[in-house]
């Protein structure tokens, strides 16, 4: 599917989909549905700030290991979007998820991202999620 094409999607259904399966209609979510919208943030393009509003109010059970990270990773949404971006990766850190993930987030995504400017309370959250993860907190960008 093009861009314009799943920006089309969003725009008519997809969005209203989510929400609407955030609120359990018509069934509760399961992890593997939860999963599947998380992979389907990197396929937004520039509706991928509108996503990450939705997918991070969904209550995550576990992540399960897929290419969402490197994906992610090599979208360019770290250096267009890198407060959604911080957003997304607190919510994961929360979620159940592996070592081996979390050393891949570690790697393909927070390191680029401590390049970026994020906004203050958005970088002090995801800080908080990292040392309660048992990682090191980012520095911010402007104290290189």
């Amino acid at each position: 599917m093009k861009v314009d094409e799943r920006i089309r999607a969003w725009d008519s259904w997809l969005k209203e989909y989510w929400v609407r399966r955030k609120a359990s209609v018509p069934a509760k979510l399961t992890n593997s549905e939860i999963n599947a919208m998380l992979h389907w943030l990197v396929s937004l393009d520039e509706r991928f700030p509108e996503g990450v509003n939705i997918a991070i109010e969904i209550l995550c059970e576990r992540l399960e290991k897929d290419s969402l990270v490197h994906e992610l990773g090599g979208s360019g949404f770290i250096e267009r979007f890198p407060s959604d971006v911080a957003r997304l990766v607190t919510y994961m850190l929360r979620c159940d998820a592996d070592q081996f993930y979390l050393i891949q987030i570690q790697e393909k995504i927070l390191e680029p991202l401590g390049k970026q400017e994020i906004e203050d309370d958005i970088f002090q959250e995801l800080n908080q999620a990292l040392i309660a993860s048992g990682r090191e907190p980012l520095v911010p960008a402007n104290q290189d």
